[in-house]
Formats: structure tokens, C-alpha cells, sequence
């Protein structure tokens, strides 16, 4: 039997699929150092003749138009930097936890809010964006 969906030439069907998109994974661990969170990103399933392991392609693919002059005038450290991941020890990018004292100290924040605030503050700069839904609970 056909679904009602199937049938319906006008219904819109997302496809979960991800074949040969290229995807970015984030995670966040805390930083050794600083004792912060820290925002790690890799790329996954590039083109062949985009290199994974490169700044340009995280600005060009990741960093939206209005953070990039920021980021570049940061340098290698306070903006965006690449070392082994915590964890798994491969090359991954990372938003540099120096500079996150002055960007969340204007914010009055309990615990609880804490890391959906930093999330919203740091992910922003690399195409990581807080639902709404999520933000609002």
C-alpha cells in the first residue's frame, strides 16, 4: 500500500540520506588548559581536490561573511586554530578558548544556561547555530 505522502505529488520528502554531501562534525570537550569548553570541528566527505586540513577551506565553507575579517585579524590564537583532537589525537580545527572570559563575561548566566549561551556565542563563527526551540527550553 502507498502511503498517503508517496502518493501526493505535492508533498515535500526530506531525504536523511547523506550519500556524498560533505559534512563538518562539532564537539565540545573541555580544554586542558584553559578549563573551558571548546568547540573541535573536522570535515567529512570533502571533494577529492578540497584539502579536509585547511583554514581556507573552514573560512570558505564554514565561516559566515560578517565573522571572517574578525577571525583573520585574531591570528592563530583567539580565533580559529588546529592541533590534534582531545580524543582521537587526528588534525581538527578548534575555536581558541582565549579570548571567551571577555566575550561571556557580559552575560549574567547560571549554570544551567551557561553552555547554551557559550554555544551561542562561539558556534555562530563556524556555521553552528542553536535552534531556537532549543534555546527558548
Amino acid at each position: 500500500m502507498i502511503s498517503a505522502e508517496e502518493s501526493d505529488s505535492a508533498a515535500i520528502v526530506k531525504d536523511m540520506s547523506h550519500g556524498d554531501a560533505a559534512l563538518v562534525t562539532y564537539e565540545i570537550h573541555l580544554h586542558s588548559s584553559y578549563r573551558v569548553p571548546c568547540l573541535w570541528f573536522t570535515f567529512h566527505n570533502l571533494p577529492v581536490d578540497e584539502p579536509a586540513f585547511s583554514i581556507d577551506t573552514v573560512f570558505r565553507r564554514l565561516v559566515p561573511e560578517e565573522y571572517k575579517s574578525r577571525l583573520q585579524g585574531l591570528g592563530a590564537v583567539g580565533g580559529i586554530s588546529a592541533d590534534h583532537h582531545p580524543i582521537t589525537g587526528v588534525p581538527a580545527f578548534f575555536i581558541h578558548p582565549c579570548l571567551l572570559g571577555d566575550a561571556i563575561s557580559g552575560f549574567q548566566c547560571s549554570l544551567d544556561n551557561y553552555l547554551m549561551i557559550w554555544l551561542g556565542l562561539v558556534g555562530g563563527c563556524v556555521g553552528l547555530w542553536v535552534p531556537r526551540e532549543m534555546a527558548l527550553q
